[in-house]
């Protein structure tokens, strides 16, 4: 939303035929005249990025900025360590074998499971090792996470 040209980008993309999402940070850039004119440029989907519901999730999750380095945050904190660590997955994820190609949206597994380690909410993948464990072996794996399909806000 802060870049000048953001409308125009919008139009020029949908006029070659893309179909065009947008994720803003939720700034007070984000008010109900910038919705409606990004959906007259032709948006075809919006999603907000959320880290949290209040300042101390936010910050947990993604550092306090300005005051450490974005970097060294990313490279050291402990949650973007285990995030990167596709063995840390839990649930289906945790043994789907293309878990380290693929990582799954760790977004919305927080976000619909409250465990961004959980299993990836949309996937419709059933890993071998998932149906395995399903009929009555021991597992690791996690069982109370059940996976949902949520709707999306477009502009049709």
């Amino acid at each position: 939303m802060k870049h000048a040209d953001v409308y125009e980008l919008i139009e020029h993309a949908v006029s070659k035929n893309l179909e065009t999402g947008i994720t803003p940070s939720p700034t007070p850039l984000v008010t109900i005249a910038a919705i409606q004119r990004l959906k007259r440029a032709g948006i075809a989907r919006m999603a907000v990025s959320i880290d949290g519901a209040d300042a101390a999730t936010h910050d947990r999750m993604r550092g306090v900025f300005p005051w450490n380095n974005v970097v060294d945050v990313y490279q050291n904190s402990p949650i973007f360590r285990r995030l990167r660590d596709a063995e840390s997955f839990e649930g289906k994820c945790g043994v789907c074998e293309y878990r380290r190609l693929c990582g799954g949206s760790r977004a919305r597994a927080c976000a619909v499971n409250g465990d961004p380690y959980a299993s990836e909410p949309d996937c419709i993948d059933v890993p071998p090792r998932w149906e395995h464990f399903v009929d009555g072996s021991p597992s690791p794996v996690r069982f109370d996470v059940v996976p949902t399909i949520y709707s999306s806000y477009t502009s049709s």
